[in-house]
């Protein structure tokens, strides 16, 4: 892991899911330090820096947070509430990355101040035009930190 690159905290339970974001930026092109979490605990046990997570070089805090909503152990609309809760987190920018197109989904989402809500495309070319905008808005565009 690079210090010096942003930090991208992926929160998917499929592994599959999150080999192929992380193929998608090295599509892009994008120097960026990749950590994956499968569960929401995990999630909010990276960013409190406990558990697993205990040693600071384990979990650098994110620059973007990428959150599917269908997890276990606490679902992302609930880590969600909690990262907006979080004086130290609430800054970070939260994109959601889900399957579900379902209109209360997203309107959920952005009642907890999600900074967006992105569905999850079948296409691996799509799903690198996707990862192409969110990497320029959020990490090249954007002062997020």
């Amino acid at each position: 892991m690079n210090p010096f690159f942003p930090v991208i905290l992926c929160v998917e339970d499929m592994a599959a899911h999150a080999h192929l974001f992380k193929h998608a930026l090295k599509e892009v092109g994008t120097d960026v330090s990749f950590m994956h979490v499968t569960d929401g605990q995990a999630a909010l046990d990276y960013l409190a820096q406990t558990n697993e997570f205990k040693e600071p070089e384990l979990a650098p805090c994110p620059t973007l947070v990428l959150l599917d909503l269908n997890i276990p152990k606490i679902d992302g609309m609930e880590v969600l509430k909690k990262i907006r809760a979080s004086a130290s987190h609430s800054h970070i920018p939260v994109v959601i990355m889900s399957t579900s197109n379902y209109h209360k989904d997203i309107e959920a989402a952005y009642e907890n101040n999600a900074n967006c809500y992105l569905v999850k495309p079948q296409d691996f070319d799509d799903l690198v035009d996707m990862v192409k905008g969110i990497v320029n808005f959020w990490l090249v565009c954007s002062c997020s930190k």
